[in-house]
C-alpha cells in the first residue's frame, strides 16, 4: 500500500472511534442533573420569561432571588416595575386552600408551556398536576393549578379558592 492510502485508512480507523469516547456514563448523567440543584441559588436576580396580561401594556415575570423566586409586574406604558403581590400574605393564603405549607419564595406556581403546546420530546400524555400563573381581572386577580386543582386567588384581600379540576 502507498503512503497516502495508508495514511487514509489509518485517520479513518482513529477518527472512527472517536464517538465511543464522547459517550458518558449513568453516572456522568445523574452528577449533571445534580448540577442544577447545586446552581440553583447561586444565580440571584436572574429574570425568567416574561408574560404580557392580556391586551394591556403590563407583564409579568419569575426573578430568581436566594431561596427561590419572586414574581415581579411591570408596566410598560409607565415604564415601572415591583413586586407582582405580597409573597408572604399569598402564601399563607395558598397554603390555607390546598392544606399544605407553601414559603414566601416557593409558591406552587407550575411552569408555563414551551414551544407549541407545551409538548416536546419526554411528554406525557396524561393531564398536567400543575397550570401556570395567569393574571385575570385587570391583575387584581391570579389564578394557578397544583396537584391537579385550579385555584384563583384575590391580591386585594389575600383569599384563595378551589375553582375545580
Amino acid at each position: 500500500m502507498n503512503n497516502v492510502v495508508w495514511s487514509a485508512v489509518t485517520f479513518a480507523g482513529v477518527f472512527s472511534c472517536v464517538p465511543l469516547l464522547g459517550q458518558g456514563t449513568l453516572a456522568d448523567y445523574v452528577r449533571a442533573q445534580g448540577l442544577r440543584a447545586k446552581a440553583r441559588d447561586l444565580v440571584v436576580n436572574s429574570p425568567g420569561p416574561v408574560t404580557w396580561i392580556g391586551d394591556t401594556d403590563r407583564f409579568w415575570y419569575p426573578r430568581t432571588v436566594k431561596g427561590g423566586n419572586e414574581y415581579i409586574l411591570g408596566d410598560a406604558a409607565a415604564g415601572t416595575r415591583g413586586l407582582a403581590f405580597d409573597h408572604e400574605k399569598l402564601a399563607v393564603a395558598i397554603s390555607r386552600a390546598t392544606g399544605k405549607t407553601y414559603k414566601t419564595l416557593a409558591l406552587p406556581f407550575g411552569p408555563r408551556p414551551v414551544g407549541r403546546g407545551g409538548g416536546g420530546r419526554g411528554a406525557t400524555e396524561s393531564a398536567p398536576t400543575t397550570a401556570p400563573l395567569a393574571f385575570l381581572d385587570d391583575g387584581k386577580t391570579i389564578q394557578f393549578g397544583t396537584d391537579g386543582t385550579l385555584y384563583k386567588c384575590s391580591l386585594n384581600s389575600y383569599e384563595c379558592r378551589k375553582e375545580g379540576p
